[in-house]
């Protein structure tokens, strides 16, 4: 049987960052079921410098600790000119692994943990896209070629090995698939009349009469909400699986859906047949409410009042996040579950795991009690219709099955993204054959 016990010792010089050096060790801890006792009869050093390492202990190269980061009276920060050096393995050690699995510890992985999970490279930066978003290529995981490697889990991985002395360190917990919907819209539009105005735009602006049919289908004869949402609980319920679906409190902005000012009755029946169904009514914050605490805790009562009851999970509306802010929004309003972590421009794991974890707040320098989960699989980044990408369904079925394959290797779970009222091919077609090659469901893949 595997010793799941040992004793770290973290170097005197380090213990200025004592939060976050333990946070990322927690991590590795839940993630292999490893205990740390002060009675252990295994020894792991973590320090810059092997030769101060206790005799017998197992030496971990500690860089980002203190070349990646500082610290002032606002919390935790990157240091961009020591995780740059870092980042071209100038510093003590590399603060990434050889690509593949199985490199040792010739690099840090604790560091590497806390990088990913925490998202301090995100912190203070003014480089974002058109919706104020930090963008996907200024991860140090997109420079190199390494976003769709779950590097936190592959770090951890590393450290269980070396630490355990097992070759093959099975994951703690289970490989799960969470679908999540979220509901920008209900009846296919906000107001009667805006679908014909953007179908126009559709043939007269944009050369896409095909669009415009879409469109127009998807708003007057689609059914909606009923006939997506029933689609979307029969799959699951075909799985064995409980979908989440994430509501838009009432909102004024032009850039979030109004239905709850003009649909209210319909936002409770609806919240009511998910419930009905043993599903999850969670909370979708809209625009700019990633900063906003105050709009985003008015959004959340107003909603919890129309559909009778507490909202413990959810997604940021567009993707909106600021991981200086908003972990602590959402942890000081007792939220659970936060799955907004991702980038729409590639398949992965913006927090580095496959796996449900702890967030961290920047400014507090603390573990939080709210858990984000990574979305790497999302109906609108695969078909945009020219606003990111758009393939086929088998390019994008093969591209997801990567991320499949990595859950399944790590128990993690697998959060995928099928907006409510996503009837139009190739988006809905491919949801089918996405959650057969989950359970490798040959027959409904066909």
């Amino acid at each position: 049987m595997t010793d799941t016990a040992y004793r770290l010792t973290i170097d005197p010089s380090l213990s200025v960052f004592e939060p976050e050096i333990l946070y990322a060790f927690d991590f590795l801890d839940e993630s292999y079921g490893l205990v740390r006792s002060v009675e252990a009869g295994r020894a792991v050093f973590y320090g810059p410098h092997r030769e101060t390492a206790p005799d017998g202990a197992l030496f971990v190269p500690a860089a980002m600790f203190p070349e990646g980061l500082r610290f002032d009276m606002e919390g935790i920060w990157p240091d961009e000119t020591g995780l740059q050096r870092l980042e071209n393995s100038q510093g003590p050690a590399p603060l990434l692994p050889a690509k593949g699995s199985g490199d040792g510890l010739g690099y840090d992985a604790p560091g590497l943990i806390f990088h990913q999970l925490s998202r301090v490279e995100e912190r203070g930066s003014t480089d974002t896209d058109s919706y104020d978003r930090f963008p996907f290529g200024g991860t140090l995981a997109a420079r190199q070629n390494r976003y769709g490697d779950p590097l936190a889990d592959q770090a951890a991985a590393d450290l269980a090995r070396a630490i355990t002395g097992d070759p093959a360190p099975l994951p703690s917990g289970d490989y799960a698939v969470l679908p999540t919907h979220d509901v920008d819209k209900l009846r296919g539009y906000n107001h009667v009349h805006e679908p014909l105005r953007y179908a126009a735009g559709d043939v007269l602006k944009r050369g896409t009469p095909r669009r415009a049919l879409q469109r127009l289908y998807q708003a007057y004869f689609a059914g909606l909400p009923w006939s997506s949402l029933d689609e979307m609980m029969s799959l699951s319920e075909r799985y064995g699986l409980q979908s989440h679906f994430y509501f838009i409190g009432p909102s004024h902005l032009a850039q979030d859906s109004s239905y709850g000012f003009t649909m209210p009755d319909l936002v409770r029946k609806t919240a009511s047949k998910i419930r009905a169904r043993g599903h999850v009514v969670g909370y979708h914050p809209g625009h700019k409410t990633c900063r906003d605490a105050e709009a985003w805790n008015q959004q959340k009562a107003a909603l919890e009042a129309q559909v009778d009851g507490p909202l413990t999970v959810g997604r940021q509306h567009r993707l909106e996040y600021d991981f200086e802010v908003t972990p602590d929004i959402w942890d000081t309003a007792g939220m659970e579950l936060d799955c907004t972590p991702a980038f729409p421009d590639a398949t992965g794991f913006r927090t580095g795991t496959c796996r449900p974890h702890r967030a961290f707040s920047l400014r507090r320098r603390k573990a939080l009690t709210l858990r984000l989960l990574s979305t790497p699989v999302q109906d609108f980044a695969y078909f945009s219709q020219g606003k990111y990408r758009d393939l086929t369904q088998d390019e994008a079925l093969d591209e997801a099955s990567r991320a499949i394959d990595t859950c399944k290797r790590y128990r993690g779970t697998l959060c995928v993204l099928q907006h409510l009222g996503q009837v139009t091919e190739p988006a809905r077609g491919f949801y089918r054959r996405f959650l057969a090659r989950c359970f490798d469901d040959r027959k409904a893949a066909a």
